[in-house]
């Protein structure tokens, strides 16, 4: 299965404070991914207070990772931690739920869900009926943020333990998403084009059976 994970933090506006990636985790699959090493935090968004775990590959910004496994998931989890301040830290732990088995991929990124017109591919809508038709990416699709206060709305299911000081310092979500064709992800069209990430920098990690789906 090849699998798109985009783990982003989302930079308060009012304070000035420093945030670094520390690493990623896939506790499951046994894979832990760190900042300087494997990953680099890069901003691919035109809004450039998303910071962004990428591969630490080349100098283009790209929108999240790769990964690809021997075997098919029916859930995985993906935990990243971030450090605001070079102190606090920050824990977003992802539950992924894969509703289907139609395909052999993929994305967190919901705007790769929706149909694709045949110049940029003629991919069918993969939106899943277990996700409400209404929701928009903005505010469903995973995302840590540092501060409470500047959180925005989120919908799904997402639990939040804010300090006392408003830090968000650990933010649990159980996230539905479809299978997609692995072209899609591939695509020279894709949404957000040049800024995918490429399937030579996809992550290989060998699974293990009694996780496969059956």
């Amino acid at each position: 299965m090849l699998i798109h994970i985009t783990p982003r933090l989302y930079r308060p506006t009012s304070v000035g404070l420093s945030c670094a990636l520390v690493d990623v985790a896939l506790p499951e699959l046994g894979l832990v991914l760190r900042d300087g090493h494997e990953l680099a935090t890069r901003t691919p968004y035109p809004n450039k207070r998303y910071l962004v775990a990428c591969r630490r590959k080349g100098q283009k910004a790209v929108v999240g990772l790769l990964i690809e496994t021997t075997r098919p998931l029916d859930t995985f989890t993906v935990v990243t931690r971030w450090a605001v301040e070079g102190e606090a830290l920050l824990t977003h732990r992802v539950r992924h739920i894969v509703v289907d088995r139609d395909h052999d991929a993929v994305t967190d990124n919901m705007a790769l869900w929706r149909a694709r017109s045949p110049e940029l591919g003629g991919f069918p809508n993969r939106w899943p009926r277990s996700v409400p038709a209404a929701w928009s990416p903005l505010d469903a699709q995973p995302r840590m943020d540092v501060l409470r206060i500047e959180a925005g709305p989120r919908v799904g299911d997402v639990t939040d333990a804010v300090s006392a000081a408003g830090l968000i310092r650990e933010r649990s979500e159980a996230f539905r998403m479809p299978t997609v064709e692995r072209a899609r992800l591939l695509h020279p069209r894709a949404i957000h084009g040049e800024r995918m990430p490429t399937i030579d920098a996809a992550f290989q990690v060998e699974t293990p059976a009694e996780l496969g789906a059956a």
